[in-house]
């Protein structure tokens, strides 16, 4: 079946267009496959705008790119001309071809840029995200960078209720001066922050947590924070942004999204999986709870996901159970 999906794929590469009614994307399961409402057994067609469930079974993707996806079973997502609409579910990019852009994934609020990694949307208001071999770009819908999430390193994000204080920040990192403007380069979301206010003088070269608002435009990267209030925060983290995108980091991202089953079998794995998986459905309570280091970037709640061990197990226990073939 392999083949005759990459059979229909062949010829020039689109770039930028994932399906079209030229080239559609194709999806295979070895259960029951539901597209645009209607079950389907075995495989079916996507054109721009359609929407696939893969029901109690995994699925592969393959868009009109080259872009090949594993999905979990109960993943729903819509295929557009030029990015995925994950509604909920996980959906593992395999590969992207060389010379193709990054692939899109919204999620509600959220907008993804990713080359390889894990995505997963368990309810409405929460995502993971693990990235492998390269950065993982995570926006919101404005425009605004809230992390890149660095090779091996997994992030939980969660969005902020609605009537919530939606432009509130909170980032934790050394103070730095450079040519008189102080800096903070955040832990856990690993963007640098210059800071306004708040006497940040008093704290150079020392460990702060900022608290405050981002007064960036949207589309603009250079982050300036407000500052509110500077306090003293409490231990560090074992995932920093020291940590993320490290050989071991690397490594260890590589092996969880291939399918390192055997890692989440241990009682270590387990152990790192149940925090992961709270961390995932109520990230600022249990993260607090488990000690997880947990930032706010303009009412977004992210939070590394309990170091390295817990990042390959989470994603080796879902691809173990749901996307391995």
């Amino acid at each position: 079946m392999a083949l005759a999906c990459g059979s229909l794929l062949s010829g020039p590469k689109l770039t930028s267009v994932l399906s079209s009614s030229a080239t559609p994307a194709v999806v295979w399961s070895p259960g029951v496959l539901r597209i645009n409402g209607t079950d389907h057994s075995g495989s079916g067609n996507l054109l721009p705008g359609a929407r696939l469930e893969t029901m109690r079974s995994t699925g592969q993707l393959y868009l009109a790119d080259g872009t090949r996806m594993r999905l979990s079973a109960s993943t729903s997502l819509s295929v557009g001309a030029e990015g995925i609409e994950l509604d909920y579910g996980s959906a593992r990019i395999d590969s992207i071809p060389a010379g193709a852009n990054r692939l899109s994934i919204s999620a509600g609020e959220l907008k993804i840029k990713v080359s390889g990694g894990m995505v997963q949307r368990p309810n409405m208001r929460e995502l993971i995200v693990t990235a492998t071999s390269s950065s993982t770009e995570v926006r919101k819908s404005s425009g605004l960078l809230i992390a890149m999430v660095r090779p091996g390193q997994t992030l939980a994000f969660s969005v902020a209720a609605s009537g919530g204080r939606e432009e509130d920040t909170r980032i934790t990192g050394k103070v730095a001066n450079e040519k008189g403007h102080y800096f903070l380069t955040d832990e856990v979301t690993c963007q640098k922050t210059e800071l306004q206010g708040g006497n940040p003088g008093a704290f150079l070269d020392a460990r702060v947590q900022a608290i405050g608002q981002l007064v960036n435009s949207a589309g603009d990267d250079r982050r300036t924070l407000v500052v509110k209030k500077l306090t003293t925060p409490g231990p560090v983290a074992a995932t920093t942004c020291a940590v993320a995108g490290s050989t071991a980091a690397i490594a260890a991202g590589a092996a969880a999204t291939g399918g390192a089953a055997a890692a989440a079998s241990g009682t270590a794995a387990a152990s790192g999986t149940a925090a992961a998986v709270g961390t995932a459905t109520a990230v600022g309570t249990a993260a607090a709870a488990t000690g997880i280091s947990t930032a706010m970037i303009a009412g977004i709640t992210v939070a590394s996901v309990a170091g390295l061990a817990a990042s390959v197990a989470v994603v080796s226990q879902n691809d173990s159970k749901s996307i391995s073939q």
